[in-house]
């Protein structure tokens, strides 16, 4: 069965099946919380045999995406042709809920091994920490930016120069506003420092909201499409220009989706 989205564009289909409790209880959250962490603790399962793969990972992110299709919701993805498989990207977007966490693995995996940019913390994440540390993930602080530079200047550039993308949601931590102040160029500085084009990516994951009891796992809205809208690469050879380019294209669809950009 080829990937979900092995294609240039992505659009849930009408027919997308419904998982049997949602289809049968109404609800939506609980199922697609108890699909995910089914997911998520297979694939901590399989980290902690050390046997963790690329394909697996795909997987694992692929069974969230029908999760959430199956409870209702719809993808519409754009622009994964400037996904190319030529050479290493560096793949840089906003940062909404927790759902681009696992839906983004499925979109870059099936056209080069990714490397994901993550607060330290996260390692330690009792389901997601073996899984991210077997994709050799670059940890960062998120406190300390000068040390984050270093970290992503080194251990950035040697993910890219191993002919991975590398994916980095430079906001401190997620927000629904688009925030310019809070978008770090730090993405920029790697793909400047590693010689390799940006693809800009903006999106719009509001369909899984912030918990508040239990952060990951707060309610889903199926009515709300969740959107991804890839771009052109972007040459990095100028920081600052290339960090502009990327804001204006996220700016520019989350302004047309409703979201509030500042």
């Amino acid at each position: 069965m080829p990937p979900i989205f092995a294609a240039d564009t992505y659009e849930t289909p009408l027919d997308a099946p419904h998982l049997p409790w949602a289809r049968v209880l109404g609800w939506t959250r609980l199922p697609f919380h108890w699909y995910t962490l089914c997911s998520v603790l297979r694939g901590r399962a399989a980290a902690q045999r050390g046997a963790f793969t690329c394909a697996q990972f795909l997987q694992c992110s692929e069974d969230v995406v029908r999760a959430a299709e199956g409870c209702g919701g719809r993808f519409q993805v754009t622009g994964l042709n400037h996904l190319t498989p030529d050479g290493p990207l560096v793949v840089i977007g906003n940062h909404m809920s927790f759902l681009e966490t696992f839906a983004m693995p499925a979109m870059l995996l099936p056209r080069r091994p990714v490397s994901f940019v993550v607060k330290q913390s996260l390692l330690e994440h009792p389901g997601l920490g073996g899984i991210l540390r077997a994709q050799e993930p670059v940890a960062l602080t998120r406190t300390n930016p000068r040390a984050d530079l270093r970290t992503m200047l080194s251990e950035g550039v040697q993910r890219l120069q191993a002919g991975r993308y590398l994916c980095v949601y430079p906001q401190s931590t997620r927000h629904f506003d688009f925030v310019e102040s809070m978008f770090s160029s730090i993405g920029a500085k790697v793909a400047q420092r590693a010689g390799c084009p940006i693809v800009p990516v903006a999106l719009r994951t509001d369909f899984l909201e912030n918990g508040l009891l239990i952060k990951d796992m707060g309610p889903i809205h199926p009515e709300r499409v969740v959107r991804f809208a890839f771009g052109p690469p972007i040459d990095s050879t100028d920081a600052r220009q290339a960090q502009q380019q990327v804001v204006s294209f996220i700016v520019s669809h989350l302004s047309a989706w409703g979201v509030p950009c500042h």
